[in-house]
Order: C-alpha cells, then sequence, then structure tokens
C-alpha cells in the first residue's frame, strides 16, 4: 500500500532553505482523505482538523509514497538568510503551535527517507547533464570548498572573504545554489562585474549575499539562453549590491540597504538598471562623484560622516582605476 503522508515548512529567514527552519510531518490514511486531492486546494477536513485552513502547494511521490506539500509559514520570511529568528521565543512558540495542533517534527519516516534516495539519484543525474556546479549531494562538499568555484577565476574564488566563506563547505548567496547555477553563469557574471570596474574581492559582497540567492531562484524555469539574458539585464544590479553590502556602515538589514543605496546614488555612483551600460557615462558620473564627495568631506561635522565619505571616496578610486 502507498505510503502518504503531508509536509510544511517554517521558514526563519528568507532564504530558501536554511538548516534552522522547522519542518512539519503527518502520517496519512488514505482511507481517510476527506478532501481533494489537487493543487492550490484549501483544506477543509473533518478528520484531519489540524488541516484545516492549510493550502495545497504541490503533491510530489511515485509508485510507493506520496507527500502533500502545504504553502510554508512566512511569518519569519523576511530580513537576510544569516538572520537568528529560529532562536526566539516568538519562533519557537509558533512551531509549538503547530506541534500542539497534532503536527510532528524531527520524525524519521523510513518511507519517506527511501524516497529522497530515489529522488536523490535521479536528480544528481539530470544536474549533472544540465553542468550544475553543486550537483553532488550536501555531504560531498564537507572538506572541499574547491568544488564551489564553479568558473569563476581563482582570483575571485581566492579572494580572502570568499575562500573563508565557502571553506567549511556550506555556503548561501549565488554561489550556494544548487539547482541553475553553472560555471558558464559564473563566467558571464565574472565579466559583466569586472566590466563594471568591480574588484575580484568585491564581487563576494553580492557572490555571497541574499540577493544573489533569491536572483538564483529566479532563474529556475527557464532556458539557458533565458538564463543568459536575464544574467545580463541584471549585472548593473549585481554591481550596485556589489557597492551597497561592502559598505563598512551596512548593517546587514534592508533599511541599511536602502539608506546607504540612497546616498551612493544621489552621489552617482550607482548604475541605473533601467539603461543599457555604458562605459563612458559611468567614468563621467564617477568623477562627478569624486568632486561631490569631496566637498562632502570637508563638510562633514563628525568623524563617522567624513569615515563614511572617505570610504565612497577610496571606493570611487578603486572602481576608477579598474576603469581605465
Amino acid at each position: 500500500m502507498k505510503f502518504l503522508m503531508v509536509s510544511k515548512q517554517i521558514h526563519s529567514s528568507c532564504s530558501t532553505y536554511s538548516s534552522n527552519d522547522v519542518f512539519l510531518d503527518k502520517s496519512l490514511k488514505k482511507n481517510k482523505i476527506d478532501f481533494p486531492l489537487e493543487e492550490d486546494t484549501v483544506i477543509n477536513s473533518k478528520n484531519y482538523p489540524f488541516l484545516n485552513g492549510e493550502r495545497i502547494k504541490s503533491i510530489e511521490g511515485d509508485k510507493k509514497f506520496s507527500c502533500i506539500y502545504l504553502e510554508a509559514d512566512k511569518t519569519f520570511y523576511y530580513g537576510n538568510i544569516r538572520s537568528e529568528s529560529s532562536k526566539t521565543d516568538e519562533f519557537k512558540n509558533l512551531a509549538q503551535k503547530y506541534v500542539d495542533a497534532g503536527w510532528e517534527t524531527n520524525r524519521d519516516y523510513p518511507e519517506l527517507n527511501s524516497y529522497r534516495e530515489r529522488c536523490k539519484i535521479v536528480e544528481q543525474k539530470r544536474l549533472k547533464k544540465e553542468k550544475v556546479v553543486l550537483w553532488m549531494g550536501f555531504e560531498n562538499y564537507q572538506g572541499h570548498p574547491e568544488f564551489f568555484q564553479g568558473g569563476f577565476s581563482d582570483a575571485v574564488f581566492n579572494s580572502p572573504q570568499l575562500k573563508e566563506y565557502v571553506s567549511r563547505g556550506v555556503a548561501y548567496g549565488w554561489i550556494g545554489n544548487s539547482s541553475v547555477r553553472t560555471a558558464a553563469h559564473d563566467k558571464q557574471i565574472e565579466r559583466g562585474l569586472r566590466k563594471r570596474g568591480i574588484s575580484d574581492h568585491k564581487m563576494y559582497n553580492w557572490i555571497s549575499s541574499s540577493s544573489g540567492r533569491h536572483f538564483a531562484d529566479s532563474l529556475e524555469g527557464y532556458s539557458k539562453q533565458e538564463q543568459k539574458e536575464k544574467i545580463e539585464k541584471n549585472l548593473s544590479y549585481m554591481y550596485n549590491n556589489c557597492i551597497i553590502y561592502g559598505s563598512k556602515s551596512h548593517g546587514g538589514t534592508l533599511s541599511s540597504s536602502n539608506d546607504i543605496s540612497g546616498k551612493y546614488d544621489e552621489l552617482g555612483v550607482l548604475i541605473d538598471t533601467k539603461e543599457k551600460y555604458n562605459k563612458k557615462k559611468h567614468l563621467k558620473s564617477l568623477m562627478n562623484a569624486k568632486e561631490k564627495v569631496s566637498k562632502e568631506i570637508k563638510k562633514a561635522k563628525t568623524e563617522e560622516d567624513k569615515a563614511f565619505y572617505i570610504e565612497i571616496s577610496n571606493t570611487i578610486t578603486e572602481l576608477f582605476t579598474n576603469l581605465v
């Protein structure tokens, strides 16, 4: 008889997946299912009242196993992928609320493990054929950070921050994507950022960011040509993020990004993402920005403000040097 279960994820951050997330499961009896087993169905069940109000996102399985995946709880789906929501009482109470209603956590289902192993083999074959960089299982990267390199040059991959970031064999951001990222994508991104003046070591700022991870996720379902076009259209956006995320004033929050972005954009350091990249226009903007920053340094009333504009000045100098 086919094994049937239901599953739901509680996000602890804005990451697609995190080891801090809570995964809820429950085995069901097929003869007690009193609701349609169809995607996008809102469940109304007398036999399984803890499922009432839940929406079916997808149903997956094979001849031996089926799992009903419900829409995830995104109460804590905000901030950044390094947020620590899972340690708060609010998050723990939310998880406990589900358990009290009838869900189970950390339950070991042999049927689920067998199904996952079957799927893993099939998926790895597909990913390898698609030339995805991280096509192997998670356990293969422990002690082998070199597997994360993909198409990035030694100069970029061996930059201190990126090298340290992947040293433990676990990575998020763009570089941690294991579903679409290929060496060809990496090379296109590196060329595009270098063309815009980003130094090898500063590419880390976007490569490791939640923005990078979300962009990688957004490529799923598109053809290789469409993915190439999407990357090309977003290179200036990646450039801007490299600059913003690399600021010493960045506090790791969206509001911090918006604040820094506003100041950098006003000065003319950022690139207009709606326009096709123009190197001459970029250089001219940087020269004008250098003059504005010099004035801001002289006007600065606090050491903190002065340090902020000196940092921008140094960034502009680095960009200009790389471009000429």
